[in-house]
């Protein structure tokens, strides 16, 4: 038994979620792309809208809104 066999619990290579396949140069720099599982993509897109509809939905902090109104005022005093 060698040690990539997954009846090893002791190995610590983890199992394949990410693999590197040659692909058309789009640069000199780059010459293979990372393709992620699928199933890795959808809990990564999953987590990112969960935490993006949270930093959206939550409201503006008190002090932030007495700044942006401070500032508004200047600017139209400087206007005039």
């Amino acid at each position: 038994m060698n040690s990539h066999d997954s009846d090893n619990k002791s190995d610590p290579i983890p199992p394949k979620v990410a693999q590197i396949v040659p692909s058309e140069p789009q640069s000199a720099a780059l010459e293979n792309d990372i393709i992620l599982d699928p199933k890795i993509q959808e809990a990564i897109g999953q987590s990112l809208k969960v935490y993006y509809d949270d930093l959206v939905n939550t409201p503006m902090p008190d002090r932030f809104m007495v700044l942006l109104a401070e500032l508004s005022a200047k600017e139209l005093k400087n206007d005039k």
